[in-house]
Parts: structure tokens; sequence; C-alpha cells
């Protein structure tokens, strides 16, 4: 565990023995306030907020979701466009599930329609963009399986 020092512009910042506690586990840093830095390469969507989560999630767009364990994610059904979600995993057996009639598509793959993406090792990213129906690879690491 480490320790940082909040510091704001035009606010009296909090004296040197108020630390802000950090818990790094495998490369991912949170925070009591559900923001993160992860050191497991790719980059992160900024200003969202981030959940962990293990098990079966239903997500809500403009949120990221840190999966401690395996699990479902399932897309929104009725997202606008440009809405977007970021997923960290770090443990395997996370599948990103769409909703019926939404493909994701990874790089030049597409997913069946209401398919799936899951996650081949620890420390895999997806950050998802949609549009037209489909929810696209703005940004991934490691390797995601399409079914």
């Amino acid at each position: 565990m480490s320790q940082f020092y909040l510091q704001s512009s035009g606010v009296t910042p909090p004296p040197p023995t108020t630390p802000i506690t950090f818990t790094n586990i495998g490369g991912l840093t949170m925070n009591g306030l559900n923001s993160a830095n992860v050191a497991l390469g790719g980059t992160l969507l900024t200003g969202f907020g981030y959940n962990g989560v293990s098990g079966a999630t239903a997500a809500v767009s403009n949120n990221g979701y840190i999966f401690t364990a395996g699990g479902t994610l399932t897309l929104p059904a009725a997202p606008a466009s440009s809405d977007k979600i970021s997923i960290i995993t770090i443990a395997t057996g996370v599948v990103i599930q769409a909703s019926p009639g939404q493909i994701i598509r990874i790089a030049a793959q597409n997913s069946s329609s209401g398919g799936t993406a899951t996650n081949t090792q620890v420390g895999d990213t997806l950050e998802l963009i949609f549009g037209s129906g489909t929810w696209f690879e703005q940004n991934s690491n490691g390797g995601w399986n399409l079914a």
C-alpha cells in the first residue's frame, strides 16, 4: 500500500498527516473515490467512475468496470450514439454480452448479433463506443475472443 497527498488549486491542501490511501492489486491502483490508475498497458478513459465488480453486472453507459473475478457484463440495451464503456480485467473468465440486436466489433472482427467478447488473460482491457447498433473498440489491450 502506498500513500498520496492531495493538492488542490485554490483550496487549502490537507496536512501531510492526512494521506489518501491507495490499494494496488496486480498493477491496478484504486482509491476510495472510484478513480483508478492502471499499469497494465493501454490507456484509461478519463472522467469515468470505475466500479469494482464480479459476477453478473448490468452496464450503465459512460462508466468503467474493473473485474476482480470472472463474470458477465451486459451492455446497455438502449445506449445513445457515442456512449462509452470501459472494462479492465484483473481476472480471467470475463464475458462482455451485447444486448439483442447489437454487435461488438474489435479490430476487423464482429461478434454475432447479441454476441459476446471474452477476455483471454488477466490484464485485458477494452474500451467501447456505441454507434449504429454496434459497440466499436476504441482501445484495447490483450486478447478478446468474439462469439
